[in-house]
């Protein structure tokens, strides 16, 4: 054990950066009431009295943030009645770490693991100790490799090295959370820099707490282990994320609850994922440190420091994590059933991807029938079809991007409308194929934890519905091609899924009293376009219904080529440059009526299309048109 007198001097800072002020504030008091004892009241006692009051004010300013300061426990609670088994090894990593054991265990759905007390009085006194273990460990780790991993954490707060190096280790965490809990708090800069010195005079306790405790992690699994565990901890919270993007968000689709532990091992044990984690984990070797006050050496080096001290090497334990827990197969379903969104009967994992792949088809393909629908659009002079075949006909004649303009985001800028329909087009048209092939019998989709889902058709081939039709997407000269290719593979080209129904638009805003052609109109700003209404229509009727009145205007958003708003003293002018040549200009008045920000709702519609100007700080405004 070193010697503890930088941890006591961490803590005389803690502690001092308060006491004084507190000592200095009673000892002014103190002069001022002795000299107004004496019968000297003059201007050198009023003096101390002042200062010992603000000195005493900012005690009482900065004190309670610190003072009031608790861990907010969150996840779900393990008892000892619950999980025997793994209490009991807690129990025996918390001797192994010198530390006294936790009083709560608690699962939480992140990959995180930590082991906090609760301490009051700057955290100078025991507490309440807690330990959070994320959910993805116990499917990512090995039982060895979660062993080193929870003998780490407990050593944070044990004495291996000393009582002062534990408490000074506590209470430097605390002064963490003090000034990450100050975000948006006027104290915020004193917080801050009383913390910035506490944790640069613990440093090196603290750097010296953590090699202790990858000592503790060594002697709990062994070398092997230890350096294994934290290779892999560094990768976990990517595949963890990455996992959940790619399977758990089909959970929704599919409205089935999967297996996600054993979902999750089975991601990590795929061949090419594999490799990509040891190519992450290779990376984390020399990673720089997280922030200023990061207590941990690069993991190349504590990798190298705990190889060359050695030690005895245990057999490993290769189990999966989740083997400490009672029962896992009842235990690991009820954990994830806790933490985790109930999204109907549970289902394994190749049911779930069949369901969501067709459930996701199916509405690309109502989506596509609807946009073909509102678009107008007109194939050799008729309207043109929503089946496979009328959409291919469609792009053939180089009517693509029209097909799908409503289906756009409205507030794409000029450039981006091309290539975000093309994408587009791909999406909705591949997922009209893959819902006509699966409906049909004709494919079957199946889980790849290698990669995205197979469309396999029945002949056994396997087939990227995506890369099948995007060339023809973006060279309309290949549809003959790809036809010919939809066919060889079965697609029913009649095909045409029920359309969605047509999405409500909402309103951002509302002007009352706009001058349009010199006359007073009422405009009313959607999330998809502009109406123009004569004044006095009704405020609150369905879209479908005011754009059938007599003289109502309605401006799609993608029709607009660019537009201007400017800003005057009095009101706003805006000039509309439509598709076709056509113009639009909406000034408003002082007394126009407003509901909501119409110009915020116009700016959001547009996006880059609309150029804003402030004439609000000029003498005089510009002449209208």
């Amino acid at each position: 054990m070193r010697s503890p007198w930088r941890a006591v001097l961490a803590l005389t800072v803690l502690v001092g950066f308060f006491a004084c002020a507190a000592v200095l504030a009673a000892g002014l008091a103190g002069a001022a009431l002795y000299a107004m004892a004496d019968g000297d009241i003059g201007m050198t006692a009023i003096e101390l009295l002042l200062c010992s009051a603000l000195l005493g004010t900012a005690v009482g300013l900065f004190l309670p943030p610190v003072l009031r300061v608790r861990h907010r426990a969150r996840g779900h609670v393990v008892d000892r009645a619950a999980q025997p088994e793994l209490w009991e090894v807690i129990d025996e990593l918390a001797g192994i770490a010198r530390s006294r054991p936790p009083d709560e265990l608690r699962v939480v759905p992140g990959v995180r693991i930590a082991f906090w007390e609760d301490a009051p009085v700057l955290g100078l006194v025991p507490g309440h100790r807690c330990l959070e273990v994320g959910l993805p460990l116990l499917g990512g780790l090995t039982v060895a490799e979660l062993r080193a991993v929870l003998a780490h954490e407990l050593a944070h707060l044990g004495d291996r090295e000393g009582r002062p190096h534990a408490v000074a280790y506590r209470a430097t965490a605390l002064v963490e959370q003090v000034v990450a809990d100050s975000e948006g708090d006027w104290r915020r800069p004193v917080l801050r820099a009383w913390g910035n010195l506490v944790l640069s005079v613990a440093a090196p306790v603290n750097q010296r707490q953590e090699q202790v405790a990858d000592e503790a992690a060594v002697a709990a699994a062994g070398v092997e282990a230890a350096c294994a565990a934290f290779r892999r901890m560094a990768a976990l919270e990517r595949a963890w994320s990455d996992y959940g993007q790619q399977y758990l968000a089909m959970a929704p689709i599919a409205r089935r609850t999967p297996d996600v532990l054993l979902g999750f091992r089975s991601y990590l044990s795929a061949p090419r994922r594999q490799r990509e984690w040891a190519e992450l984990e290779d990376e984390a070797l020399d990673a720089g440190p997280s922030g200023p006050h990061d207590r941990h050496a690069p993991l190349r080096e504590r990798i190298e420091a705990m190889r060359a001290a050695g030690g005895e090497e245990p057999e490993a334990d290769d189990r999966p994590a989740w083997s400490l827990l009672t029962s896992p197969g009842r235990s690991v379903p009820e954990l994830e059933d806790a933490l985790l969104v109930d999204l109907g009967p549970r289902a394994p994992w190749p049911e779930l991807v069949r369901a969501a792949v067709v459930r996701k088809a199916e509405d690309a393909a109502r989506r596509l029938s609807r946009a073909v629908l509102d678009s107008g659009v007109r194939v050799d002079g008729r309207a043109a079809q929503t089946t496979v075949a009328g959409v291919l006909l469609a792009v053939h004649r180089g009517l693509g991007c029209e097909l799908v303009k409503p289906a756009l985001d409205p507030g794409l800028a000029p450039g981006e409308v091309s290539a975000a329909s093309d994408a587009l087009l791909v999406e909705l048209l591949g997922g009209a194929v893959t819902a006509a092939l699966c409906r049909t019998g004709r494919a079957r989709p199946e889980l790849n934890w290698d990669g995205p889902c197979w469309l396999r058709l029945a002949s056994g081939q396997v087939v990227d519905v995506e890369r099948l039709v995007g060339p023809a997407v973006r060279t309309p000269g290949l549809v003959p091609q790809l036809h010919r290719h939809l066919v060889r593979i079965g697609v029913p080209l009649d095909f045409a899924a029920r359309p969605a129904e047509p999405p409500e638009p909402e309103l951002v805003a509302s002007a009352n009293g706009v001058r349009c052609d010199g006359d007073p109109h009422d405009v009313r700003v959607y999330d998809s376009g502009l109406l123009v209404l004569p004044a006095g229509s009704p405020a609150r009727k369905p879209l479908p219904e005011l754009r059938r009145r007599p003289g109502a205007r309605w401006v799609c958003g993608h029709d607009v080529e660019w537009a201007r708003l400017v800003h005057r003293q009095s009101g706003w002018d805006v000039w509309l440059q439509l598709r076709g040549g056509d113009e639009l200009e909406l000034t408003s008045a002082s007394d126009t009526a407003h509901d909501g920000d119409p110009q915020e709702g116009m700016a959001r519609l547009l996006g880059d299309r609309l150029e804003v100007e402030d004439v609000r700080q000029r003498r005089r405004e510009p002449v209208h048109r």
